[in-house]
């Protein structure tokens, strides 16, 4: 970049403009003045990244003293109408995303050799693509560290944000591991709007009305994450960014890509026809509601997909907490079971001696019932009706003993 000094970002510090060039200690009186604020606000601490229109800089806020990354528009190319209204577009309508798992924006300017920036808060952390590399490599660490349950949390997560960009009237449309960051403190953070459009109808009405001229709504993306409707340059809604999500579920689980050893060239064209390998091939021990919900994500008609991310997001909640997601279809029988195996619900929440309290009790009616039944038909209907009770009661008593111990 071409800024006059390379360790620092020209922007003017505000503190500085408006006079608070220097403080005194608390308590200590004028004399004890600390040293003078800085002319120029923001110092770089380390370059995040760079891509083909601009760059992140990590830097340090002298103004509010703390840590922001700042994305610029390369010095080259801000002549470029087009590449500044995209910019321009990508911080705005991260901005207006105000979610606890999207990068909130805190300024938007120009650095004094003009350059547009817009400052973000710094997740401090790894990319989900990152933990994907270190999966696939096997390390311990990582394999420890990122259970499935926990991969499956974090696409919870995001499938929120998701939702909630819908709701807002976004279709993010570059949904992928590299653009979700994962912070050394748990944020699950959706990252890199640029590729933004409004949905359809009512609810992107409000973000159309701010669409600049220049920004390219056209078909767009990372082909292996781009729905069939996508690849294919049809109009996109809702249920294109479940395809996204859907892709990245069936990485997260299986560690696998879902077209191997397809080209860049080949990709495009499996995904309009929608050849995925079948996420059965990739995890052969799948468990079938994780994949009834994949399977639901991936679907080539999206008449056929979940409706929305919240649909998504609300089946993956079911199968963390041991229900049957909606996409599984499963027998009555099985969602019976599930839910009362579940570790949140009442049954599991027993103590161990409620089980032993319950058992008495049962025994105790199962006796008092055979005392009397004997007194009409004899002692041997009242042995068989207290033998009947222990069989009864007791394997259902170890039975709940043992799911405690497991809840444990």
């Amino acid at each position: 970049m071409d800024d006059v000094n390379e360790d620092r970002i020209d922007i003017a510090s505000t503190m500085a403009a408006l006079g608070q060039t220097q403080a005194s200690t608390p308590g200590q009186g004028a004399a004890a003045a600390v040293p003078a604020l800085p002319q120029i606000r923001f110092a770089r601490t380390a370059l995040l990244g760079s891509g083909g229109m601009g760059v992140v800089e990590g830097v340090w806020d002298a103004d509010l003293m703390r840590e922001l990354a700042i994305k610029r528009v390369r010095p080259e190319m801000r002549e470029d109408a087009r590449v500044i209204a995209m910019f321009l577009w990508e911080a705005r309508v991260t901005a207006y995303l105000d979610h606890p798992n999207i990068v909130p924006v805190h300024d938007l300017g120009r650095t004094a050799a003009g350059d547009p920036y817009f400052a973000m808060k710094r997740v401090s952390g790894v990319s989900l693509e990152r933990v994907l590399i270190e999966l696939r490599a096997n390390e311990s660490a990582a394999k420890e560290r990122w259970s499935v349950a926990r991969r499956l949390r974090v696409l919870h997560q995001v499938c929120m944000a998701i939702a909630f960009a819908h709701r807002r009237g976004v279709l993010h449309r570059d949904l992928k591991p590299a653009n979700i960051m994962l912070g050394e403190t748990g944020e699950v953070m959706v990252m890199d709007w640029g590729l933004a459009v409004p949905v359809p109808g009512a609810a992107g009405d409000r973000l159309r009305a701010a669409l600049p001229n220049g920004v390219d709504t056209a078909s767009a993306g990372t082909p292996l994450y781009m729905s069939p409707e996508q690849a294919r340059g049809e109009p996109l809604d809702e249920r294109s960014d479940v395809y996204a999500l859907g892709i990245m579920l069936y990485e997260l689980l299986s560690l696998e890509r879902p077209y191997p050893g397809a080209t860049g060239r080949d990709i495009a064209e499996r995904v309009t026809r929608g050849a995925i390998r079948p996420i059965r091939e990739a995890w052969p021990a799948v468990p079938g509601p994780l994949a009834a919900i994949i399977d639901c994500s991936l679907q080539l008609e999206r008449s056929t997909r979940y409706v929305s991310a919240s649909a998504l997001a609300e089946d993956l909640e079911r199968y963390i907490d041991g229900g049957s997601p909606a996409a599984e279809h499963a027998p009555r029988l099985t969602r019976f079971a599930r839910f009362y195996v579940s570790k949140d619900r009442r049954l599991a929440q027993l103590r161990v001696v409620d089980i032993d309290m319950i058992a008495l009790a049962a025994m105790a009616i199962g006796i008092a019932v055979g005392a009397v039944l004997a007194g009409y038909i004899g002692a041997w209907w009242w042995i068989a009706a207290v033998i009947g009770v222990f069989a009864a009661v007791l394997p259902v008593r170890a039975w709940l003993r043992a799911m405690r111990k497991g809840e444990r």
